[in-house]
């Protein structure tokens, strides 16, 4: 039995009991078992050792004596737990509620329900899971993107709270969305435990990457039953940009300050922030400083500036009181601030200005200075001008200083600056004009000072002068000139004759004169003249003595405005001389001569020629002239105008004696020297001239004058001086008022062979009527020489004036044009002759080499028959001669000729050159060569294919060109014409085709002068084209060699081998000509070729049968016969029926005239393309030219409307003639009588802009340029 009272109180008091006998000991370890916390909903377990130290069996009670929360606990084993053993029991608490739940076991002895061995605590606690709570500010704000801002970055701290009864466990936390990069968590690690009730922090940064709105999303991961909502974070980034703006001080004045405030603004777009500006900088320019920050140039801001739109920073501009007036300095401000694009953003700078202020007075000379000035008369006014240079307005006022200010005076303009009280106000950059008068009150110089008194400083302080000054006359008493020539001339002595102004202002002479003419005179008219001040004046008085010695005095007055002596005379006074000129010889005698032959001094007493001779060895002299006073038949040669005596010299002159007819002759040589009008000098001059006779050496006697009348002059050589000086005057007078002055320049010789191309040509003074073709040239070298072509005959002997005379002549003629020649010749002499002995008479003889006249000729073929043939020669001489070698004329001269050649046979020709010469008249000795006819006559024989014979007689006559000797008792011969003939017999042999000599012989027919006693002439003649020239069956024909290698027996051009004919030449007629046989009559009609003017065969129609000749188209209407309905009516062309050959009614369109085709219609054309409405006008143009078989060739002429392109006008014009050819060579024009030009726009009729010029202008011209 047991006692359980005890252990049931003791188990109540929960203290374990055990029996005192046999009862065991129950315990629970751990007691109480706690099953811990568990989750509301969930089971925990928990497990304890029940032991029992009576090793019995027990079991356990259900849960008792519960309080606290709600829920269930199941034990596990409860029955017959055996206690041999510590036992585990396992205690399952279920919560339903959070909070704690104990409860109480009791143990009881196996079976049963008491006593209470034993009890123990059961304890579980419900427990919610964790919960999150996250609390936390999420918008960041504002805050400028731009890292360099302060701030530019929030922070947010975010809060978790663990509500749960377990440990929260934050594995992760997560920032995303669009902007997840500006949001960055910046404190808070993972994973990490909160307990139950407790809090851990996350800090989050935002630093805005750009502006606008910017969000993400926080997110944290964790072991809640129920994850926390992501959290929304938002921000702003805003913009901040600088600017500011440049200051313009103006003008500050010196010594003084300005301030200005910058502005700074922020510029940054919307969304925009604050800008943080935290220095400023001041460069450049010494006057800036910051108005704060301490004054200097560097301002770093407290605090820096938050500016949200605008903010200013004061800046002064203290120019330095040394500063100049419009000084300017500049300097720049830069900001450094915490700008968006600082690098590219240049508006951080402010550009400062400032122009320092200062009036500055000053005038534009520094001194006034006056020049000399008349005593007491006001000088002309001097203006300065005083400027404001400043760049403030200033005042100031004039005042005279120093011991001459009495002198000046000094005004401004307005009045203005007399005193300190009545100042001049000048504004910035403005002047005013300052007249300063000077009066001098002394003959001295005078200075003065003048201010500008200023507030300005320092002012203007200018220097006044002047001088003033007066006139005094000064002048010799008398002047000497030195010995002066009488008369003198333009060498008159002229002499300065000062006049003084010793004083210093300009002394004014009013008037000039001089008493005692005419030795006396002013050199120049001399008007009112000024003395310069201290200076002189020279007044010109020429001294003019009329005799040697003494000349009277003179007197020169002077009148003045010299205060004291008005008028001032001088005595002028000099000596005249002559001059030491001697003449000589003291006379010349020149002999006797021949009338009209010319006579030398020089070649009678060359050592005794007229001598002036200057014995002054210090001047020199002009002579004047020598003047011939009495018979003029004497002259004075090589004494030009104002002939030069230099000093000592001597100077000689030939005197030429040319008497016009027989006589004795006095007169006086009177020199004049310099400008004197008295005659120094003179000398007498005598001679005497009998009658000669110039003839030539040919004709039958030595003259044509009479031996009696020879005689008669003779006898008077020895009759009483004045009888015959009165009979040899008479006779000198009639001849000489008739007859040309005597000289040595005539055209000496008739023979002057003309170069000519013409194949038949071969005399040699003759020309023939023919010409070459076109394109032939022929140079010759003609060598002739003449025996005694000019004999003078006295009566002492016949003297040769030109005894041998040799002319080589260089010629060359052209041939154009069909029947036109040009060509030159130049004559080249070599003449001699009889010298002239002393005291005979007669004339010098030419000699030497002399270079003749240049002659220039033009022929011209008027008619060409078979055998006939006329034309016409002109030449014109020019006088290149040489002059007195009887070489040619001394003017130009020119001849007509009429030429006929006449072809007896093809062998003989006859030839006839008639006509004149024009020439001025030119007389030598008894003879006077003048215009006159010219001609000559001859023949050619062409003996032999190379050899060719001419006979010739050519020559010219003057009338009234030769006087014969006077009858006894006579002083005049009878006149008569000077005729000259001369013949001539040549031969020409044709060397090669170019080449040919001709060799001729002859003599003169008649006595006239240049008719030689003999004549031999050889000529050499260059024809490069020449053709070789036969005679064929009577024919001549001329053809080109052949090779001379190739056998040509007849020379015909056809070689032996293929020759039908070889001994007789082929006539080269176009007809058969290369068979080499001659054809006379191609056509077989009964009419030689020579006179048949067709040689294609008659058509014996019965319309001119009987000229040889065919006619297709008898009407010559461009219709055939065989085609034409009216034959002998010639058709109308007017676009009717024109091919029918007969006239119908119908305006033609088409009109001919000489030179070319007139069209009524103009040709019309679009573009290039001829228009349909002109086919009616094109074909009458077509007809016509049918019809005109004498038209060769037409010229189409295409001229357009000028447009801006010269070249389309060029090309479409072109295509436009081209256009009319085609069409007519269509209509059965031949192409080669068509010619085609283009001349674009070049020569519009009327001016392109007027009305309807394009009509006019675009046209058609048909210009006929050839004829058959």
């Amino acid at each position: 039995m047991r006692w359980y009272f005890p252990a049931i109180c003791m188990v109540a008091l929960g203290i374990a009991w055990a029996p005192s006998a046999q009862a065991g000991v129950v315990t629970m370890s751990p007691n109480p078992v706690d099953v811990g916390g568990v989750l509301v909903g969930q089971t925990g377990m928990a497990s304890g050792k029940l032991s029992d130290t009576s090793n019995e069996k027990v079991d356990l009670s259900a849960p008792i004596n519960c309080s606290g929360s709600a829920g269930t606990f199941t034990l596990s084993p409860t029955q017959s737990v055996n206690l041999n053993e510590p036992k585990t029991i396992d205690v399952t608490y279920a919560p339903t509620m959070r909070g704690t739940r104990t409860c109480r076991i009791d143990v009881f002895e196996e079976g049963t329900t008491s006593p209470v061995l034993g009890s123990f605590q059961i304890r579980g606690t419900g427990q919610d899971p964790p919960i999150i709570n996250v609390t936390g500010t999420r918008n960041f704000g504002s805050l400028r993107w731009n890292d360099a801002a302060v701030p530019h970055t929030s922070t947010r701290t975010f809060t978790v709270t663990n509500q749960g009864d377990l440990d929260l466990v934050v594995s992760a936390v997560t920032i995303g969305g669009a902007n997840a990069g500006d949001f960055v968590i910046t404190a808070g690690s993972v994973p990490q435990t909160i307990p139950r009730n407790n809090t851990a922090q996350w800090t989050v940064t935002f630093n805005p990457s750009a502006a606008g709105g910017r969000s993400a999303t926080l997110t944290f991961a964790s072991n809640a039953a129920t994850a926390a909502p992501a959290l929304s974070l938002t921000g702003e980034g805003t913009n901040a940009l600088i600017s500011v703006d440049d200051k313009a001080f103006g003008i500050v004045s010196t010594g003084s300050s300005s301030t200005l405030d910058i502005n700074v603004l922020n510029q940054g777009a919307n969304p925009r922030g604050r800008l943080g500006v935290t220095t400023a900088v001041i460069t450049g320019g010494s006057w800036f400083t910051f108005s704060a920050c301490g004054g200097g140039t560097t301002c770093t801001f407290p605090t820096p500036l938050s500016i949200q739109n605008n903010a200013t920073v004061g800046v002064r501009c203290s120019p330095a009181a040394a500063a100049l007036a419009n000084d300017m300095q500049s300097a720049t401000v830069t900001f450094t601030s915490d700008t968006d694009n600082a690098a590219s953003n240049p508006d951080r700078v402010s550009s400062l200005t400032c122009t320092a202020g200062k009036s500055a007075l000053a005038t534009n000379n520094p001194s006034v200075m006056f020049p000399s000035q008349l005593f007491m008369t006001p000088a002309p006014a001097q203006t300065l001008v005083a400027m404001n240079t400043g760049n403030i307005s200033t005042s100031f006022y004039l005042r005279l200083t120093g011991a001459g200010a009495s002198s000046f005076t000094a005004t401004a303009t307005g009045g203005c600056g007399t005193a300190a009280g009545n100042t001049c106000t000048l504004a910035m950059g403005a002047s005013i004009d300052i007249t300063v008068n000077f009066t001098p009150g002394m003959e001295d110089d005078i200075v003065a000072g003048l201010d500008l008194v200023s507030t300005a400083l320092p002012f203007p302080q200018l220097s006044l002068a002047g001088r003033g000054i007066d006139r005094h006359i000064a002048v010799a008493p008398e002047v000497m000139f030195a010995d002066t020539f009488r008369n003198p001339g333009n060498r008159a002595t002229i002499a300065a004759v000062p006049v003084r102004n010793t004083g210093e202002y300009p002394l004014r002479v009013s008037g000039v004169s001089v008493t005692g003419e005419p030795n006396w005179a002013l050199a120049e008219p001399v008007t009112a003249f000024d003395v310069p001040g201290m200076g002189s004046h020279d007044v010109m008085v020429k001294f003019t003595p009329e005799a040697a010695g003494k000349a009277p005095n003179g007197t020169l007055l002077v009148m003045s405005d010299d205060r004291t002596f008005p008028t001032s005379m001088i005595t002028l006074s000099g000596n005249g001389k002559d001059r030491r000129v001697q003449m000589g010889p003291p006379a010349i005698d020149l002999g006797d001569t021949g009338a009209g032959v010319p006579t030398r001094l020089s070649v009678l007493r060359p050592d005794d020629l007229l001598a002036i001779r200057n014995r002054d060895t210090d001047n020199a002299f002009t002579i004047r002239a020598i003047e011939i006073e009495g018979d003029q038949v004497f002259s004075i040669v090589e004494l030009g105008a104002d002939e030069a005596l230099p000093a000592g010299a001597t100077k000689t002159f030939d005197v030429v004696f040319n008497p016009p007819g027989i006589g004795e002759y006095e007169a006086t040589a009177v020199l004049y020297l310099d400008e004197d009008p008295t005659p120094h000098m003179s000398i007498p001059l005598h001679g005497r001239a009998l009658f000669v006779d110039a003839h030539g050496g040919g004709g039958c006697s030595a003259g044509t004058g009479s031996s009696a009348g020879m005689i008669l002059v003779l006898g008077a050589l020895f009759a009483g001086r004045r009888q015959r000086a009165a009979a040899l005057l008479a006779a000198s007078l009639v001849p000489a008022a008739a007859s040309a002055e005597p000289t040595r320049n005539l055209q000496l010789t008739q023979f002057d062979p003309t170069p000519t191309t013409a194949s038949s040509a071969a005399s040699l003074q003759l020309q023939s009527a023919d010409v070459g073709r076109s394109g032939d040239f022929i140079a010759t070298a003609i060598a002739s020489y003449a025996a005694n072509p000019l004999v003078l005959g006295t009566v002492q002997d016949d003297n040769s004036v030109v005894g041998k005379q040799l002319m080589v002549s260089i010629g060359a003629a052209y041939a154009f044009a069909k029947r036109f020649e040009a060509g030159l010749r130049m004559p080249f002499y070599t003449q001699s002759g009889d010298t002239v002995m002393a005291g005979m008479i007669g004339s010098a003889p030419a000699s030497g080499t002399a270079l003749g006249d240049l002659t220039a000729h033009v022929k011209a073929r008027l008619l060409q028959m078979r055998r006939l043939s006329i034309g016409t020669g002109l030449a014109l001489t020019l006088p290149t001669a040489t002059g007195g070698q009887f070489a040619g004329s001394e003017k130009p001269s020119g001849r007509g000729l009429v030429l006929v050649t006449v072809a007896a046979t093809p062998r003989l020709s006859f030839h006839l050159n008639a006509g004149a010469v024009l020439r001025t008249k030119a007389a030598f000795a008894n003879i006077e060569q003048k215009s006159g006819p010219i001609g000559g006559v001859g023949a050619t024989l062409q003996v032999a294919d190379p050899f060719t014979v001419s006979l010739e007689v050519f020559g010219d006559s003057s009338p009234d060109g030769y006087r014969g000797e006077p009858a006894p008792g006579s002083t005049m011969g009878t006149t008569s014409a000077l005729t000259t003939v001369e013949a001539l017999v040549a031969a020409r042999f044709q060397v090669a085709r170019t080449f040919s000599v001709t060799i001729g012989a002859g003599r003169g027919l008649t006595s006239g002068v240049g008719a030689p006693e003999w004549r031999g002439v050889a000529m050499l003649s260059f024809t490069p084209k020449a053709r070789a020239r036969v005679i064929v069956a009577g024919r001549v024909v001329e053809y080109e060699t052949l090779d001379p290698k190739v056998a040509d027996s007849d020379r015909d051009r056809v070689s032996d081998a293929a020759d039908k004919c070889p001994t007789d030449p082929e006539d080269r007629d176009r007809f058969e000509d290369d068979d080499g046989c001659p054809d006379f009559d191609n056509d077989k009609d009964g009419i030689l070729d020579e006179a048949d003017r067709c040689p294609i065969a008659e058509d014996q129609d019965g319309f001119e049968d009987t000229d040889g000749c065919p006619d297709p188209d008898n009407d010559k209407d461009g219709v055939v016969d065989a085609s034409d309905k009216c034959p002998d009516q010639p058709e109308k062309i007017n676009g009717v029926d024109d091919n029918d050959g007969c006239p119908d009614a119908g305006e033609a369109l088409v009109m001919s005239t000489p030179e070319r085709i007139e069209l009524v219609q103009s040709v019309a054309f679009e573009g290039n393309t001829i228009s349909a409405e002109s086919g009616n006008v094109l074909g009458q143009l077509a007809a016509t030219l049918r019809a005109r078989g004498d038209i060769a060739r037409l010229r189409i002429v295409a001229h357009v409307q000028p447009s801006k392109s010269r070249s389309r006008d060029q090309a479409l014009s072109e295509e436009r003639a081209t256009n009319v050819r085609d069409w007519l060579v269509t209509w059965g024009i031949e192409a080669s009588r068509l010619e085609i030009r283009g001349l674009g726009g070049t020569k519009p009729l009327i001016k392109p802009s007027s009305k309807g010029a394009a009509q006019i202008n675009d046209r058609i011209e048909l210009i006929i340029i050839e004829r058959n």
